[in-house]
């Protein structure tokens, strides 16, 4: 039954409940200085991420990659260097924050109940 599958994980093809609270489209609420190194939005799908700069943003850390939920909590994004690198998050309501290793936290909301479909 399920081999190598985490105890309550479910049929092959279902979502782990951590990653079905990120998947949909998320849209930043914060504007610190920090936060600026963020993309304005970001959409989960399943296994993969896309994210869209704002106007007047350059380089930001995340533009379209894979990622993982590693524990409660953690979760490890592709960043545009092609580095995996692992965050803190929280969701709470339609309120999703991550805290990068420099402390820096920011903080997105979500911007549509809808659950996308992977490109």
């Amino acid at each position: 039954m399920g081999e190598g599958r985490p105890p309550g994980a479910g049929p092959p093809g279902d979502l782990p409940a951590a990653h079905v609270q990120l998947v949909g489209t998320w849209r930043k609420a914060s504007d610190s200085e920090c936060a600026r190194a963020y993309p304005d939005e970001i959409q989960f799908f399943e296994h993969r991420y896309l994210a869209r700069r704002g106007p007047g943003q350059s380089f930001v850390r995340w533009d379209i990659g894979g990622y993982e939920v590693t524990g409660p909590g953690d979760v490890r994004l592709g960043t545009a260097t092609d580095e995996r690198i692992g965050y803190r998050f929280s969701v709470a309501g339609d309120d999703l924050t991550f805290v990068d290793d420099d402390g820096c936290e920011f903080t997105y909301q979500r911007a549509g109940t809808a659950s996308p479909e992977e490109p």
